[in-house]
Parts: structure tokens; sequence; C-alpha cells
């Protein structure tokens, strides 16, 4: 398993009941777990859905909050404005349960205007996948691995009597909606 993977092998050959206990396919089935993870990592502008330590510099804009590049944001260690000391009085507002960028608050004060001025600390990410990235992943990892039979055709007619199309899309629709609230998009 990568670290970057957001699902199992498990979770996969349970969406994938008549592949359960077959393993010469598990080599294939955790390499497209690793690559819709990435997939999904891309898609959603995230470096890793994991639990990492961030240290950034923000532009300050005279505002009571700034609003943070990384979330769930599990915990702010240092809050630097111009050089100072670290501070001390700070609020962070609370996470949405589908996520969403998280506002640091200055109840008694302001981020001062300037550019790189402020440099903040903090952790943030998931201790496991969301469930909608997860089954996101699955299905995509699970896509793939049933396309392989149909590499680069888009339809096939089978005696004459039917033809059967197959998704050019790099995802569908219920992919994308799963991923949606995780997009970062600031």
């Amino acid at each position: 398993m990568s670290p970057i993977d957001l699902t199992t092998l498990a979770a996969l050959k349970a969406w994938l009941p008549d592949l359960a206990s077959i393993t010469a396919y598990d080599d294939l089935l955790s390499g497209l777990i690793t690559a819709a993870s990435q997939f999904v990592c891309t898609v959603t502008g995230r470096a890793t859905f994991a639990v990492a330590s961030y240290q950034e510099t923000y532009d300050g804009g005279g505002n009571r909050f700034l609003l943070l590049r990384q979330w769930p944001v599990v915990e702010v260690s240092t809050i630097v404005i111009e050089g100072g000391p670290p501070v001390a009085d700070w609020r962070l507002e609370q996470a949405l349960p589908a996520g969403g960028a998280q506002r640091l608050f200055l109840p008694r004060g302001v981020f001062p205007r300037g550019r790189g001025n402020i440099q903040i600390t903090y952790d943030a990410g998931y201790a496991t996948p969301p469930p909608a990235i997860a089954q996101a992943v699955i299905e995509l990892a699970g896509e793939r691995f049933k396309a392989r039979d149909h590499v680069g055709q888009t339809a096939k007619t089978l005696g004459g009597q039917e033809t059967t199309s197959f998704s050019t899309q790099d995802m569908n629709a219920t992919i994308a909606a799963l991923i949606a609230p995780y997009r970062r998009v600031i």
C-alpha cells in the first residue's frame, strides 16, 4: 500500500465481489488504487488528505481574519505577525462536516496590511480519508479495472445486433459529486 492511497485493496475487492477470493490481480488493483488516489488529490488541488504540517506566509489585509489554505485544521502551532512574538489570542472557525476552508480570527485587533507579513504554522488534514473520498477512489479504480477490456474503444458492436458505448470521460458524474466538496478553491 502506498502512503498516498485513499482506500484499501480489501475495500476495492469488496466493491468488485467477483474478485474477492482471487489474488492474481492484487498488484494491478493496488496500482490502480494508487493512481486513482493521485488523480483525486490532483483534481481536488491537494498534495495529500493525510494530516500534514504547514508553514505558510500570508499577506495581511487589515481584517480580523485570515482564510487558511489547508483544511480541516487540526492544530495551529504559531502565528507571527511582522516578525513579532507569537500571537497568543486567536480563534479558529469550526470545521464544516463536508469540509471547506477555515478562518483564523483575532478577537482583539487585525492582521495588518502588508505583503508576506504573517507566518502561520499549523497541522491540517484527515486522520483517515473521508468516506466520500475513499468511495470515489474505489469507484474510479474499479472503473479503470473494468475498462482494461476496451482500452481505446468508444463503442463495440456485437454480432451486428447490439452496440455498447464506453465513456471517454476522466470520471463519471457520481465520482465528481463525491469529491466536489473537497476541492481546494483558494
